[in-house]
């Protein structure tokens, strides 16, 4: 699976998912928000999921899997492949591991990365050769769990509501964080959908909290949402649908075909 571990990498999809006119009908997850915790999460949990890109006329499938495993001390270690294939071309399949520490406050994850491993065959506990972090690595993000899944843990973000909102109508927003050494950055991204079928996409980069500077991207799109389809289109762009769902006070976002294409499933 594609990660987000720094805080600007994810403001541009739903606008690559992205008609108009007005939301109606939003999908609502029965299942209510928990916040996740240590011993909630101990044991293996797989994710997959796959994207395509089409650079110089040739188009690539990316296809992403993950195994996390969390032990009891929120010690973690997981391990990734991405198999990729051109139209027409023969699959390309890499290998790569992390491992590093977990903690919880609330809503709030923090993964800190110890070690890595890059390979060309499959990694395993067992032939595992790590590379220690140079310097200390982390991020944060909010998570939660809901249904038996994990959302928002090192991949896609999970938007919080901002205020009163109406099914998918008002602003939901994400602050992450990024530190690698004794830098850290802070992104946030910020989606406001009107009753009108505007959407407006902002993303924010600052060094603290305050995000006093103006937006690093921001466009105005319309939208339509139902039955928790959502179509956007973006000035000069073509249509995009996605999947979506809100699960209490938060927004899910998932890929064309489900909205769960993000999430971790404990096995």
């Amino acid at each position: 699976m594609k990660k987000a571990f720094l805080p600007l990498m994810a403001i541009g999809l739903v606008l690559g998912l992205v008609g108009c006119a007005q939301a109606t009908s939003p999908s609502t997850d029965p299942n209510a928000p928990q916040n996740p915790t240590i011993s909630a999460l101990v044991g293996t949990w797989t994710a997959s999921n796959s994207s395509s890109n089409t650079s110089g006329g040739t188009t690539t499938t990316n296809v992403f899997s993950d195994t996390l495993n969390v032990a009891a001390d929120g010690s973690y270690t997981l391990f990734q492949t991405q198999a990729s294939t051109p139209t027409g071309g023969s699959t390309t399949t890499s290998y790569s591991a992390k491992k590093g520490q977990l903690s919880f406050s609330a809503n709030q994850a923090t993964t800190t990365i110890t070690d890595l491993c890059y390979s060309s065959s499959p990694i395993t506990t067992a032939n595992a050769v790590w590379t220690p972090e140079s310097q200390t690595t982390s991020s944060t993000a909010t998570t939660i769990l809901s249904g038996g899944k994990l959302y928002g843990y090192l991949s896609w973000p999970v938007f919080t509501a901002q205020g009163s909102t109406s099914g998918l109508v008002g602003t939901w927003q994400e602050i992450m964080s990024s530190t690698a050494g004794s830098t850290t950055m802070y992104g946030k991204m910020v989606y406001a959908f009107a009753a009108d079928g505007t959407l407006t996409s902002q993303q924010y980069s600052d060094t603290t909290t305050a995000f006093t500077a103006a937006p690093v991207y921001s466009i105005t799109a319309t939208y339509t949402a139902q039955n928790g389809i959502l179509t956007t289109t973006a000035p000069g762009q073509a249509a995009s649908s996605g999947t979506y769902k809100i699960v209490g006070s938060y927004l899910i976002i998932g890929d064309a075909t489900s909205v769960d294409a993000y999430a971790y499933t404990k096995q």
